[in-house]
C-alpha cells in the first residue's frame, strides 16, 4: 500500500508541526548552507523596492514574463505573498575574491535557483502546493516567449525574483539569523517556498 504524504490533508497545528520536520529534512538533502522556517508576517515587503526592478540593471524588465511589469502590480504581488502562512527560506552563500566575476555569481545563482526549484517540485510532488521565488528572472525556458510576443508556455512553472514581490532582503536575513553582507567579500542568493494558505487548515 503506498504510503501517504504528510502533506497530503493536514487539518492540526500538531500534524503540520510534524510535516515542518520532513520539509526542513527534504531542504537539508540539496545542501544549501542555511535553511530556516519562517512565518510570512516576519518578511518585509517594500512595495518601493520596485524602482529597483524599473532601473533594469539586469536587462530583464519588460522581456520576461516573471518579472515587472508582466508579473504584476507591486500591490498585486505582495497579495501573493499575503496569501501564506509559512515559509521556507534557502540561502546559498560563497565567499568570493572578486564579486563582480560575473561568470562565477551567474553559476552560483544558477546552481542555487537549480536546487531550490528541486526542492519546490519535491514538495508538489509530496502534496504540498505553494509560492516559489528565486534569485533573478525566470528562466524555465531558454528564450522567454515574451521576447516573441507569445503567451507564456509554463506558466504553472513561472517563477519572479524577491525584488519583483518587494522582499526586503536585509530584513528576511536577520528574521532568519542568516549571515548577508554587502562589504564585496561574498554573493548570498535566497530562495523563498511559501506554503500554508491562510483559512485552509483548522486551528488548534
Amino acid at each position: 500500500m503506498e504510503e501517504k504524504s504528510l502533506f497530503g490533508d493536514i487539518r492540526t497545528e500538531e500534524a503540520w508541526q510534524r510535516a515542518e520536520i520532513r520539509l526542513r529534512a527534504l531542504a537539508g538533502e540539496e545542501d544549501f548552507d542555511k535553511v530556516s522556517v519562517i512565518p510570512v508576517e516576519k518578511i518585509i515587503i517594500r512595495q518601493d523596492f520596485r524602482i529597483y526592478c524599473e532601473e533594469n540593471s539586469c536587462g530583464n524588465y519588460g522581456i520576461n514574463y516573471g518579472c515587472p511589469p508582466d508579473c504584476g502590480t507591486p500591490q498585486e504581488m505582495e497579495a501573493k505573498v499575503r496569501r501564506y502562512r509559512r515559509a521556507l527560506v534557502m540561502q546559498t552563500r560563497m565567499e568570493m575574491d572578486d564579486v563582480e566575476d560575473a561568470v562565477l555569481t551567474r553559476e552560483v545563482r544558477k546552481e542555487h535557483n537549480r536546487k531550490a526549484r528541486e526542492v519546490g517540485e519535491r514538495l508538489a510532488a509530496e502534496d504540498l502546493t505553494g509560492l516559489l521565488m528565486l534569485p533573478g528572472p525566470c528562466t524555465y525556458c531558454a528564450v522567454c516567449q515574451k521576447i516573441q510576443g507569445k503567451p507564456c508556455l509554463f506558466p504553472e512553472k513561472r517563477t519572479s525574483c524577491l525584488s519583483a514581490y518587494g522582499v526586503d532582503v536585509t530584513a528576511l536575513a536577520e528574521a532568519c539569523g542568516m549571515r548577508l553582507d554587502w562589504d564585496g567579500t561574498s554573493v548570498s542568493y535566497f530562495s523563498l517556498f511559501l506554503y500554508r494558505e491562510a483559512g485552509t487548515v483548522e486551528e488548534g
